[in-house]
Order: C-alpha cells, then structure tokens, then sequence
C-alpha cells in the first residue's frame, strides 16, 4: 500500500517538473494516492479481522 502512495506521489513530482503538469491534475494523483492508501489499509484490516474469526474455531472441550 504504501509503495503505491510513493511511487504516486514520485511520478506526479516528475511530471509537475518535466511537463509542466497543472496543479489540478498533481493535487488530484495526491489525493487519489492517498484515499487509495487509506481506503485499502482499512478495508485490509475490517476483512483481514472478520477472517480470522471464521478460520479460527472456538477451542475444544477439556476432556477428562
């Protein structure tokens, strides 16, 4: 995840430098970066908690 948001955020500073790419478009690949990174962490750890929950089952009984 976060290596999406670096290399977003590289690629729109080359081409702000390079291409002189408008200020919109550099604020908009942010923003898309970081709601990117955001969004995937937290839905990563909603399914990644409510999954282990299912896989995990209850422990046995003790057996005497």
């Amino acid at each position: 995840m976060t290596p999406t948001l670096v290399f977003t955020i590289v690629i729109a500073d080359i081409l702000q430098e390079r291409f002189q790419l408008p200020e919109e478009l550099f604020g908009g690949l942010i923003l898309f970066a970081l709601s990117y990174t955001l969004a995937s962490g937290f839905l990563t750890r909603l399914f990644s908690s409510s999954a282990t929950a299912d896989i995990n089952p209850s422990p046995a009984p003790d057996v005497h």
